[in-house]
């Protein structure tokens, strides 16, 4: 990656997306960066029925939630991270109710509790908390860095000092002849996405640990259905009822968990800017009638009983309500790609007024559109290509 002609470094496309992405945009939030191409692109297979939570395209994936996350600055005590190990913890148990269908007892003479684990998780976890400590301080560090060059800038220009050249002339200092401080602040922006993205996984492995130990500390005390669960395998007295207890359960502490993260998510602010957005778009588009039923954004995924165009321009009112928040909150100028906006059963009328709708609301973007339509009569077009046979060939 170069910017001005200076190399920014060398970087792995697959595996270090988020750095890229992050120097291109100057975002260091890991939960923005995990949903930017949710943001900008329609894909022609599963575009126009994306709404809350899905697959853009490929395994690239888009989350409401993680999203609001980001946004906010915050990651909603980790909710997110312990409803998924559940949702692991129901799968287990439904893999042992496979094998019960099959054999009334279930024979384990190896289980024994490991009195060190415990031991080993706590060592664990007192490194994981250095680690992130240590993390935290590097991470105020730089940003602190980046809030000093920023105030040093703009002091060394308010001098007003002048520099004289090789020819003697005089030249007074200003932001637009200072060299070499935008390289330094992406190099800064670089860094703190690594170090952001590394902050991430540890608060994430801190959960999984903590989770652990609890567990263990239960399976010790005899108070935790898990332990109830290994001492009826050991007496062999495992029957499908016990198991299907613990998944209802399981059930009912995710269904709290996901009602409380929608609350602290429904609740924000970026969540009311979100469905305003929302709003207005689908009433530009003339299908706001059908969000009346469904306030909460993350409940939007009900939407998904209507079909054609109705979803099609419900799925974009949405989608470009997150972008227009995303927007205002980082001030970037996005790029938007849009794969076949006719969709199924979209009339060119519709696919007028979404145009009419980027051009009124998104000014200042640049619009990629890929489309077998000629769309040259419902918007203006600065640049076209033509592919005839294949993009290859078309491209030469």
């Amino acid at each position: 990656m170069f910017k001005n002609d200076q190399l920014i470094g060398i970087f792995d496309s697959k595996n270090e997306l988020n750095t890229i992405l992050s120097i291109l945009t100057g975002v260091t939030q890991p939960q923005l960066l995990d949903n930017l191409l949710g943001l900008i692109y329609f894909d022609q297979e599963k575009g126009w029925t994306l709404l809350n939570r899905g697959n853009v395209i490929g395994s690239i994936k888009f989350n409401i939630e993680r999203l609001l996350e980001g946004l906010n600055d915050s990651n909603f005590d980790d909710y997110a991270e312990k409803i998924k190990d559940i949702d692991h913890q129901i799968q287990g148990y439904r893999n042992i109710l496979k094998i019960l269908a099959y054999q009334d007892k279930i024979r384990d003479e190896s289980t024994q509790i490991d009195w060190t684990y415990p031991d080993e998780l706590n060592d664990k976890l007192r490194l994981n908390k250095l680690d992130i400590s240590s993390l935290k301080v590097q991470i105020e560090s730089l940003n602190e860095a980046k809030r000093e060059n920023k105030r040093f800038k703009k002091m060394i220009t308010g001098f007003g000092l002048r520099v004289k050249t090789e020819s003697g002339e005089e030249v007074i200092v200003s932001e637009k002849n200072i060299i070499g401080f935008e390289e330094t602040q992406s190099f800064i922006d670089a860094r703190l996405s690594i170090l952001n993205r590394k902050y991430s996984t540890l608060l994430s492995n801190k959960s999984k640990i903590e989770l652990k130990l609890q567990e263990q500390m239960d399976l010790f005390d005899s108070e935790s259905q898990l332990q109830t669960f290994n001492s009826l395998v050991a007496n062999m007295n495992l029957n499908s009822s016990d198991v299907e207890k613990i998944i209802s359960n399981l059930k009912i502490e995710e269904t709290n968990l996901k009602k409380k993260l929608s609350t602290e998510i429904n609740k924000s602010a970026y969540s009311h800017m979100l469905y305003q957005k929302t709003m207005i778009f689908a009433k530009f588009l003339g299908v706001d009638q059908y969000l009346i039923d469904t306030p909460a954004v993350i409940k939007l995924n009900e939407l998904k009983k209507y079909s054609g165009a109705v979803l099609h321009l419900l799925v974009f009112s949405f989608r470009m309500a997150d972008l227009k928040v995303f927007q205002e909150k980082t001030s970037l100028i996005l790029p938007i790609v849009i794969d076949s906006p006719f969709g199924k059963e979209i009339s060119k009328e519709n696919v007028s007024l979404m145009y009419q709708l980027i051009h009124k609301y998104f000014p200042d973007n640049q619009i990629i559109t890929a489309s077998i339509e000629n769309i040259e009569d419902i918007t203006q077009i600065d640049k076209k290509y033509l592919f005839v046979d294949n993009m290859m060939d078309s491209l030469d």
